[in-house]
């Protein structure tokens, strides 16, 4: 009678080492690590600084106004990048790119001469979706400043941007506010010697406004305008 040899152990043990093995994967698939948190990236804001000797002076209405720009962007930790207007309306490709990619874009039209030029270049802003755009103006003509304003509401009617008007002014103790309210402002002109302490009250501060509008922005996540143009070609 022939004797079968004995079959190797290992092989059975095998089997039940690979099922044990793949009963661990299993497990192991089944339990499924935590995703990482995406971090946003912060908020990107441009300011287009009027390259005159009278913008850029150190006691200028605007050189204040964007210091307040400043200090807003950095209480709600947005980047703020300046780029001066001759760069921009002789369009520089660095400074298109990030007048253009800006999350929010800040523009000072208290010159009216520069406004045809900036009001161009918000509309291409618009065009490429990244609709945020602010328009500031020192008030010292009431005309001009409801000329604006009728201009933004106009543009917030009809098309899809999301434009803002800031009114700003300098007190007698360089404080700058935002008054919105025309009428009240005016009013409030002509009752000296308290001037600023009647201001007060109908104002925002103008760092406030710069900071509460920051806080309603968002982080546009949308293609760059270069993307854009190609997709429309």
């Amino acid at each position: 009678m022939e004797i079968m040899p004995n079959q190797p152990t290992a092989e059975a043990g095998g089997d039940h080492t690979a099922a044990v093995s793949m009963s661990a994967g299993a497990d192991r698939a089944d339990v499924t690590s935590p995703s990482p948190v995406t971090k946003q990236r912060s908020l990107r804001a441009v300011y287009v600084l009027n390259d005159g000797l009278k913008a850029v002076a150190a006691n200028s209405p605007e050189s204040g106004a964007l210091q307040c720009l400043q200090r807003a962007c950095d209480a709600e930790s947005a980047i703020l990048t300046t780029v001066t207007f001759g760069r921009l309306d002789f369009g520089e490709t660095t400074v298109l790119d990030t007048f253009y990619d800006a999350d929010i874009a800040v523009v000072d039209m208290s010159d009216v001469f520069r406004q045809p030029s900036l009001f161009y270049h918000l509309g291409v802003r618009e065009s490429f979706d990244m609709a945020n755009n602010v328009i500031l103006y020192h008030d010292i003509d009431p005309d001009t400043a409801q000329s604006l304003k009728d201009m933004v509401v106009q543009k917030n009617t009809a098309s899809s941007g999301n434009y803002y008007f800031i009114p700003y002014l300098m007190t007698p103790n360089n404080e700058y506010l935002c008054c919105e309210n025309v009428a009240q402002r005016r009013a409030s002109e002509y009752m000296q010697p308290n001037w600023d302490n009647l201001l007060g009250p109908l104002c925002v501060p103008l760092v406030d406004r710069f900071a509460n509008l920051l806080k309603d922005i968002h982080v546009t996540s949308c293609a760059s305008y270069k993307d854009t143009l190609l997709n429309d070609i």
